[in-house]
């Protein structure tokens, strides 16, 4: 049995594929206490993943990212799903036969993105339930959470969400829309009530890097219910995008050295999408 110690509490983590065991397996990947550390947390996924990439002659990637529709209930300042049809999905069948050459080829972490994956929350809660073999993980407003649809997720060991929050109450909904961060909360509490790892998913940029880069916020997320967390340098995309909203070089350097001194002080586990690559590799 393997454990990760989370909020000050040593936490007991079930075998893969599941909710608590993708933190841990983060957790081992970015905070590596040596290479034997590294292999066995994936049961040596990675010799395996070798192994099978000779077999079918390529390089065999470790998670998937997947859009399972571009369509989106919200329309955030500078994100490219404002700007694309919202009729553009994939369908459930060839979702299916995608996930099933992920299993075929090893790869064991779906990430789904959008528009708002949780608008295919019956498909994803169908397809989860049928590739048992592979981790979901869901990048989400939140706005769709209620009550009915969190027993749903927490009925689902291999699924959990990473809701997008932005800062304060302010900050958030400056960004995302009136109301969104007070949905946000209540997603938190109803996936933290059912004992889900879930994780926080930050878009940090000139006005918020300072709030998403401190100690007491990301603290305070944890006390939210949060295992993990994700964080995005802001990119414009779309005919309307606000460039103001670009970090200067500085403030981008700024949240990569906060992050980093806050990781390796407390053992808890943030990607910096765009700062850590050079750890990834």
């Amino acid at each position: 049995m393997a454990y990760l110690r989370i909020r000050g509490e040593q936490q007991k983590i079930p075998r893969f594929p599941h909710h608590k065991n993708f933190v841990y397996r983060c957790n081992e990947f970015f905070h590596p206490q040596n290479a034997r550390s590294v292999f066995t947390a994936d049961y040596c996924l990675e010799l395996r993943q070798i192994l099978r990439g000779f077999r079918y002659g390529c390089v065999i990637p470790r998670d998937l990212l997947i859009d399972p529709t571009s369509a989106c209930n919200l329309r955030c300042k500078g994100c490219w799903a404002a700007d694309y049809d919202k009729g553009d999905s994939l369908s459930y069948d060839k979702l299916d036969e995608i996930f099933n050459e992920c299993e075929k080829l090893l790869i064991t972490d779906i990430l789904m993105t959008g528009g708002e994956p949780m608008i295919r929350r019956e498909d994803i809660f169908k397809l989860a339930r049928k590739h048992k073999k592979l981790f979901f993980g869901v990048f989400t407003n939140a706005t769709l959470i209620d009550e009915k649809v969190a027993d749903e997720i927490a009925s689902i060991p291999n699924l959990t969400m990473f809701i997008s929050i932005e800062g304060s109450k302010e900050e958030t909904d400056f960004r995302r829309g009136e109301g969104t961060y007070d949905r946000c909360l209540n997603a938190m509490k109803l996936l933290k009530d059912r004992d889900v790892a879930f994780a926080f998913s930050t878009c940090y940029h000139a006005n918020n890097y300072k709030t998403i880069a401190s100690k007491e916020y990301i603290e305070w997320l944890q006390e939210q219910g949060a295992w993990m967390g994700w964080m995005f340098n802001y990119a414009p995309i779309g005919k309307d995008a606000d460039l103001s909203l670009v970090c200067s070089p500085e403030q981008r350097a700024y949240v990569k050295e906060q992050i980093e001194k806050y990781c390796e002080e407390t053992n808890f586990t943030i990607i910096d999408f765009w700062n850590m690559g050079h750890v990834a590799t």
